[in-house]
């Protein structure tokens, strides 16, 4: 005797805190992202910032997008990704994943 099992099917209820749930993070990561610029803008970064490599990541993958190192001969995009690389690597755990701590004392 075999029996068959069905799911239930999934409320509109759950997808709409799923949904809830997926929105609050992606506005969490654009609050961050405004954060960061609020410190170029103030230039209170530890270099001078003349490019940007940016990966977004997801469950379906990743996405890496990057603006400033075509039309600059000062940086460079092979570079960019060597330090993120070697920030990804580290044998210690880094607070925030930050490279600079910007905890205000």
């Amino acid at each position: 005797m075999t029996a068959e099992i069905h799911q239930f099917p999934a409320s509109r209820t759950a997808h709409n805190r799923r949904v809830a749930s997926e929105q609050a993070k992606r506005n969490e990561l654009a609050e961050y992202l405004r954060t960061v610029a609020k410190w170029i803008q103030a230039d209170d970064v530890k270099c001078d910032p003349q490019a940007l490599l940016l990966v977004l990541s997801g469950k379906a993958g990743d996405e890496v997008v990057w603006k400033g190192y075509a039309d600059n001969p000062d940086v460079s995009l092979r570079d960019a990704g060597h330090a993120a690389y070697a920030q990804v690597n580290t044998t210690f755990k880094r607070r925030g994943g930050n490279f600079h701590d910007r905890r205000k004392l």
